[in-house]
């Protein structure tokens, strides 16, 4: 009796694990490629790109190509298809420096749904200037059911209380981290069940065994 209430102790603890691990991320599913030009943007003032969705998905993040020389604040932004309603918005601090490199949001972790059909704008505004990369003469990227709106992208205004500014005529450097299942810590949780089931039972048996030679 003792070994299967230790048992089933332990399958409850890996259903737990179950639960908590069914989700993770699963790396980029869209990106519009190595930016080939850089643009400013003077404080409190940001691009836009838009993407249009023909699949549905749920991303945990996305990332645009930035640079703040002088350091300071980011609010990532995701628009609806009017480019007019605000779904999204985060901030995020920025250590100062002059190289391109891609900054992620960081708090998408439960996920974003994108709906088939739509189209998204994701945003970044500064408040204290920053460098942006973007792509030449852009052609269309689609990936994964999802394709940027070339040559189209936006200009935002206002840090505090974003709102859009004016039309842009490139493709922002811009990739999207994609929110999936991934069973493996699971299985793991449940191969040690399993180990530790067989560990119970060798030793309930070892211990008959011995009271069997013993008389």
């Amino acid at each position: 009796m003792h070994m299967k209430r230790s048992f089933f102790v332990a399958a409850a603890f890996a259903c737990g694990l179950l639960s908590f691990f069914a989700n993770a991320w699963a790396g980029v599913v869209f990106d519009t490629g190595a930016s080939t030009d850089i643009t400013h943007r003077s404080a409190n003032f940001g691009p836009g790109q838009g993407v249009a969705v023909s699949s549905a998905t749920t991303i945990d993040g996305f990332a645009m190509e930035l640079a703040m020389p002088n350091g300071g604040n980011v609010k990532f932004t995701i628009w609806d298809d009017t480019n007019a309603n605000l779904l999204y918005s985060e901030i995020d601090a920025i250590s100062a420096s002059g190289l391109l490199t891609y900054v992620s949001t960081t708090g998408l972790g439960g996920g974003f749904a994108l709906m088939a059909g739509h189209t998204y704008y994701f945003g970044a505004i500064s408040d204290a200037g920053m460098d942006v990369g973007y792509m030449v003469s852009p052609l269309p990227v689609s990936e994964n059911g999802m394709t940027s709106i070339d040559g189209a992208n936006v200009n935002y205004a206002g840090f505090e209380t974003p709102a859009l500014a004016s039309p842009g005529h490139a493709n922002i450097a811009l990739r999207l981290s994609e929110y999936v299942e991934v069973p493996e810590p699971a299985a793991m949780a449940l191969l040690g069940v399993g180990l530790f089931g067989l560990g119970a039972a060798r030793r309930f048996f070892g211990r008959g065994s011995a009271r069997r030679g013993q008389a």
